[in-house]
């Protein structure tokens, strides 16, 4: 920043004397109000520096501090604005921070609690005229020489006023950033802040004060200490029990709650609290009111479990898991995450090219297997080195890594060497090799291969708790043989079907320990249940699990298949009992939230998913935990968060498939479809799967390409023949490009495929059917059976509309058109020409208005 002192005739009546000091909001300096003849104390920015920011938070606080008037907030005195600098004209405070003062006067314990009260009283003045101060720390509490508290620094202070709400494009962690030490969890976290915020950090500030130590204890890791803010529990450590009244250690206890809705309903409550606390000092009688006000703000609260379940409508998305919110224990045990590379094969003579691609895929499959034997070891999952140019360092980078595990073998016709390394780095770059192991196998015997990686991985971790292996170690060579195809099969395009899983319950019964089958057979029953919607899939699920010997039932491996298997059915009652077992068996968090998170989805609370993705962002940033993140954040409506998210895991992983498709569907829900014909036009060219076709043909079709969308929605059903999502798509597209009899007959094919609908999305497909078929009477009557077997899905609601506006019922069409945008169904899919007839009615109109074109404007996609 230039300095404004060599400029001073910027300021007309305020001379600069020198600089005061320099901080995140640009430089304060000493100046004297010639008019007034009085000393102030100006914060400045250069406007020229690039600091544009910064200059708009400086006018934010200008206008928050002049709703303030308060002996114990510095005032406001004027702003003055050129070309070159923006500045505030604020109240010159002589006296010290209240840290510095601490350390200097060493106050008493009366002393203390009069600045605490008067900070408390402070506070109570911002909150009555809606502002959160947002960064209450010593830093920013001031102690004049008279021992007045004066609270200075609104610079990102937040105001529930429309006019002073903040816009200036800055992050939550952009908004906190400098002071980790003084964080509220809803700050770290990225969720909704208010006055309760304050007070958490006052809570900080009070304990810093009367103790001498901050609640968490120090640390100069700033992860760390968000960590244990969010994290560990407020316990009021025993040498400085009973120093004050058990009444005043409530309160803080209750302050420093990590729930909100916890902690006392306001600073004007803290300050009668703290007053109390003063009178017991010196001895005075504490009026019955003003007991009754402190026993209402350390009385424990009963907790309430809120949530918001917005559902958007209109594109599918794939189904992840999510992460939910907890409360970990301070000191989890250490978890290495693992990343496993494709072994690298070589061949020293003729060796069959076929049993090199076995060996191959036995080394990377039972490299993963082992990690998932033991304790304190996590896989990362698919590292594909493709994905980076073959970059490890970047790959690394983008899965948050803290060790790669690289293996090889060179083969003869005879023998292998193969060969496993343990690289680290303690920087990020520059992984070096640590371990290595190396050992010779049968080039013949895939089962030799499986077991010697079981047995020689442990050795690179010994700080590791690895589980007993050896009964799946000994897996017969024709059995593995077996097992391998099915393996092969799941990865591969043409999928598995129900002949493998009776091969695999036939593994079972000869190999019952070999642990890895039960994941497999897991991942193609949910897969069978998926494409096929029978429930026998998740039957059959059931009893293989519940067949594995006890060795097995007892992993956590196994328990989280288990869980996945509750929370398929929809029984989360069972499914939270048994997260309450699994808890007990690690100490992971960040796996623990995963789980939570995938309940806390199961159960529409999407807030506690956004919540706890935000603080598994922190702890292990990633392509995977950005992209869970900004799932999150579309899920309850933040889509601007979830871009800037998104581009943080393609910034990582520049063609990260999920973060692609999201970003997809966050162009389709802001009704954006040039953007959303690109990126699936992109998305394709890398992933022609059926589903990315599905959008691309979507996006293709709202942008008036019809009979593009209809070769692309073509392309997509070869792919997968019998899926009705996919053909009402192609009908639709058909219908749009004015091809009736073709549209006819896949509306037809519809009917056909869905004729006992057992799902919410079976019933929308066959009433769109129906009623594009001119079926009206069946559409309504099939209709109404859907709402009533599934009464709160939105998809039915966007279904409802078509039903209803295709038989020609306006009023309902529009009713049920409002209750779809109300439940998150974008305005865009409302665009398509067989709703032009409710343009004459005002309340479509109003409910579906886009940016120009729109279907009610004289470029409707029906004229296109």
């Amino acid at each position: 920043m230039s300095d404004p002192l060599q400029n001073q005739k910027c300021f007309d009546r305020y001379e600069l004397l020198r600089p005061l000091g320099r901080g995140g909001m640009g430089v304060v300096y000493l100046a004297r109000d010639s008019e007034l003849d009085r000393l102030v104390a100006i914060k400045c920015v250069d406007k020229k520096a690039g600091e544009v920011k910064l200059a708009k938070r400086l006018r934010t606080e200008a206008r928050l501090m002049a709703q303030l008037n308060h002996q114990n907030i510095v005032h406001l005195h004027d702003v003055i604005e050129n070309e070159d600098v923006l500045g505030l004209v604020i109240e010159y405070v002589e006296g010290a921070g209240l840290k510095q003062k601490c350390d200097e006067v060493m106050p008493n314990r009366s002393m203390s609690l009069r600045w605490l009260i008067q900070i408390a009283q402070g506070l109570e003045k911002a909150h009555a005229a809606g502002i959160t101060h947002c960064d209450l720390k010593p830093d920013n509490v001031l102690v004049t020489n008279d021992g007045t508290i004066k609270i200075v620094d609104f610079g990102i202070a937040k105001a529930r006023m429309g006019e002073l709400l903040r816009d200036d494009g800055l992050t939550q962690m952009d908004q906190v950033s400098g002071s980790y030490s003084s964080l509220s969890p809803e700050q770290a976290t990225g969720a909704k802040v208010d006055y309760r915020t304050d007070l958490f950090s006052f809570g900080i500030l009070i304990h810093t004060v009367l103790y001498g130590r901050h609640p968490f204890g120090e640390s100069s890791n700033h992860l760390a200490m968000v960590q244990r803010i969010v994290n560990n529990p407020y316990k009021l450590r025993p040498e400085f029990q009973g120093r004050y009244s058990p009444n005043l250690e409530k309160l803080l206890d209750a302050i420093l709650q990590k729930e909100p809705a916890q902690r006392p309903e306001s600073a004007a409550v803290v300050a009668r609290c703290l007053e109390n606390e003063l009178k017991r000092e010196s001895g005075e009688t504490i009026a019955p009111d003003d007991l009754t006000v402190e026993l209402s703000a350390i009385q424990p609260k009963t907790k309430l479990l809120t949530g918001r379940n917005i559902v958007l409508a209109g594109v599918a998305v794939v189904a992840l898991t999510f992460a939910a919110w907890q409360y970990w224990p301070e000191a989890p045990g250490q978890t290495l995450y693992i990343a496993v590379t494709k072994p690298e094969i070589s061949a020293l003579d003729d060796v069959d090219e076929q049993q090199l691609r076995r060996i191959g895929t036995t080394m990377e499959q039972s490299t993963q297997e082992t990690v998932l034997l033991t304790t304190n070891l996590s896989l990362i999952p698919d590292l594909k080195l493709e994905d980076y140019n073959g970059d490890l360092q970047l790959a690394a980078s983008a899965n948050a890594a803290d060790v790669l595990l690289q293996s090889s073998a060179e083969c003869s016709v005879s023998q292998c060497e193969l060969k496993l390394q343990r690289l680290e780095s303690k920087n990020g770059e520059n992984w070096e090799v640590v371990g290595q192991r190396s050992w010779p196998v049968l080039t013949d015997s895939l089962a030799d291969v499986r077991s010697a990686m079981l047995n020689e991985l442990p050795r690179l971790f010994p700080e590791a708790g690895f589980a007993d292996s050896k009964a799946g170690s000994s897996l017969a060579e024709e059995d593995y043989r077996a097992y391998l195809e099915i393996y092969q099969r799941s990865n591969a395009a043409t999928g598995s079907d129900q002949a493998d899983l009776d091969e695999l319950e036939l593994l079972q019964r000869q190999s019952p320990g070999f642990v890895s089958i039960y994941s497999l057979y897991t991942l193609i029953a949910k897969h069978l249940y998926a494409t096929r919607g029978e429930e026998t899939f998740l039957d059959r699920l059931e009893l293989f699990l519940a067949s594995a010997p006890p060795d097995v039932k007892a992993t956590v491996a196994l328990k989280n298949l288990e869980f996945e298997l509750l929370l398929q059915r929809g029984d989360n009652e069972a499914a939270t009992n048994l997260l309450s077992q699994i808890e007990t068996m690690t100490s992971d968090r960040v796996q623990l939230n995963d789980l939570r998170g995938n309940l806390a989805y199961a159960q529409s609370d999407y807030q506690t998913t956004l919540r706890v993705d935000t603080e598994n962002a922190l702890l292990r940033p990633s392509t995977s935990r950005y992209y869970k993140l900004a799932v999150s954040q579309y899920l309850v409506g933040d889509l601007a968060s979830a871009k800037s998210s998104l581009d943080n895991a393609l910034r990582l992983t520049p063609n990260h498939l999920y973060s692609m498709d999201l970003s997809g569907a966050i162009a389709f829900s802001e009704g954006d479809v040039e953007r959303a014909v690109g990126i699936y036009s992109q998305l394709v060219a890398v992933n022609a799967t059926s589903a990315n076709l599905s959008n691309y043909g979507l996006a293709l079709a709202l942008n008036g390409e019809f009979q593009a969308a209809v070769e692309v929605h073509k392309r997509a059903i070869d792919l997968n023949p019998d899926n009705a999502g996919l053909i009402l798509n192609l009908a639709d597209s058909h219908d749009l490009s004015g091809d009736e009899a073709n549209a006819a007959v896949n509306y037809q094919r519809i009917l056909e495929l869905t004729e006992n609908p057992s799902s919410a999305q079976n019933f929308s497909i066959r009433v769109q059917a129906l009623s594009h078929l001119g079926m009206h009477n069946d559409a309504i009557k099939t209709l109404r059976q859907a709402q009533d077997r599934f009464p709160s899905q939105a998809e039915l609601t966007y279904a409802a509309a078509i039903v209803h506006v295709l038989a020609g019922n306006h009023q309902a069409a529009i009713v049920e058109v409002e209750s779809a945008i109300k439940t998150g169904t974008s305005p865009i899919w409302f665009q398509f020409k067989w709703f032009e007839d409710l343009c004459v009615l005002e309340p479509f109109r109003d409910l579906s208005k886009l940016d120009e074109p729109s279907i009610c404007s004289a470029n409707s996609l029906s004229e296109l």
